[in-house]
């Protein structure tokens, strides 16, 4: 176990993070790269997943996005067969936004990458330490209306095993 102090330089728990943020932000962008996949097209196929079909709006309000960026997410997700919308039955003048076998299949192989960067960048870390470090920045983001508002929306949770995810790691 490594029992390095602190660097008493870095000033600030809220700049290491955003740092960390941007390289894991990078290092996922460059894996989803290899299936012509970004995160914003991942964040949306879990949201899915989890809610079934759901109006484009109730979409951009739980990935906390503006419903103009959904409709280019949602145009992406139709071009390549992940997703499909139809005319809400409840309110013609909407669309429900379903994802397909495809979108369920392709998030599944994208959750198997998101977990090799996962296991890539926290190697150091025991299975404890991980799931201490989850639980306290789970309790960071709960005192953030915004934050928690996107953890309870479903769009960072791992897909149902039911549609073809990866089975769970625990250890």
């Amino acid at each position: 176990m490594n029992n390095k102090q602190p660097d008493r330089r870095i000033v600030s728990t809220a700049l290491l993070l955003s740092k960390l943020g941007s390289a894991m932000e990078r290092r996922l962008a460059v894996a989803l790269d290899a299936m012509e996949l970004r995160t914003k097209h991942m964040g949306a196929l879990t949201v899915l997943c989890a809610h079934g079909a759901i109006s484009q709006q109730a979409l951009a309000e739980k990935l906390g996005v503006d419903a103009s960026a959904v409709v280019a997410i949602v145009d992406d997700l139709e071009r390549d067969r992940l997703a499909s919308r139809e005319r809400d039955p409840q309110d013609r003048r909407r669309y429900a936004v379903h994802v397909t076998q495809a979108g369920r299949e392709t998030l599944a192989r994208a959750s198997e990458l998101v977990v090799q960067v996962d296991d890539a960048v926290f190697a150091g870390l025991s299975s404890r330490e991980r799931e201490q470090l989850l639980a306290l920045l789970l309790r960071v983001a709960e005192s953030d209306p915004d934050l928690d508002r996107l953890i309870r929306s479903g769009a960072m949770t791992e897909p149902p095993a039911d549609q073809h995810a990866h089975p769970s790691r625990r250890s």
